[in-house]
């Protein structure tokens, strides 16, 4: 978490009452699949997309044997069938694809509004029912006797009995990319979705010893580095199968070098 850190986030990361919560974002065709990780909160809204609530467990960073790459796994809930009527209706639209895990630090841990009660300038309070909004007291009164219609712009200002409270975002701002990659080895069950996160170290020291310098693709068909997301099962590794493909920005291979001609 240690990683892009504003100021504002690192004065609350001090604090010892300390609120963060994980997002995964995943790229489809589609449109984005948005997870919020183990909330009581069904939904929270975050610049300006809604993410929505699952139990999601995530694995420690793993570094391959070859040092080449990086991945992590991701098990989340899926007994509402989304994962897996994805794939059924749409065929593995998963594999290959970006997904990103970040997050966010709440500003604070604000109380729920009371009734009746005195609050000070500076103050912190959520509605009743959660609506991805905190509220500051910005002049010091008495609340009133039944909750106010909250606003949902932020600044916007409503009056409560003799305080005056100010819409404000529940996070500090933007939140922090913890890992990202391309999503492989998918596996579906009842209750279910896992799959990992994999992403290559691209540094001289890793990669080049482990390059064959040749005029076919290198990259293993549908990997993080090949990165083909089509239903085409099956690739020779000749650049002109990667430009049937539409692939060839990705293609692994060096169509420069010279091959031997065997004359008689």
């Amino acid at each position: 978490m240690g990683k892009s850190l504003t100021t504002n986030q690192k004065t609350e990361i001090a604090k010892s009452a300390l609120k963060t919560r994980l997002l995964i974002t995943i790229s489809l065709d589609s449109g984005p699949m948005r997870i919020l990780a183990n909330d009581s909160i069904p939904t929270l809204l975050v610049n300006p997309n809604t993410y929505y609530a699952r139990l999601v467990e995530i694995s420690d960073i793993e570094t391959s044997l070859d040092g080449n790459g990086e991945k992590i796994t991701i098990i989340t809930s899926d007994i509402s069938q989304e994962f897996a009527g994805l794939i059924s209706n749409n065929g593995d639209v998963l594999t290959n694809r970006s997904c990103k895990v970040e997050e966010i630090i709440f500003n604070g841990d604000p109380s729920i509004r009371k009734n009746s009660t005195a609050y000070s300038v500076g103050n912190f309070v959520v509605p009743t029912t959660f609506n991805s909004y905190i509220y500051e007291c910005t002049t010091a009164g008495t609340s009133s006797g039944s909750e106010p219609t909250w606003p949902t712009t932020i600044g916007n200002t409503i009056n409560d009995g003799t305080a005056v409270w100010t819409c404000r975002s529940p996070i500090i701002d933007s939140p922090v990319l913890l890992f990202d990659g391309l999503i492989n080895n998918i596996q579906l069950s009842q209750y279910y979705c896992a799959f990992d996160v994999e992403r290559p170290l691209y540094s001289y020291s890793t990669v080049s010893p482990n390059m064959t310098y040749d005029i076919n693709c290198q990259f293993k068909f549908k990997d993080s580095r090949c990165q083909y997301a089509g239903a085409e099962a099956k690739c020779d590794k000749t650049l002109a199968r990667c430009q049937a493909l539409s692939n060839v920005t990705r293609f692994g291979g060096y169509p420069s070098v010279v091959t031997p001609v065997n004359t008689k």
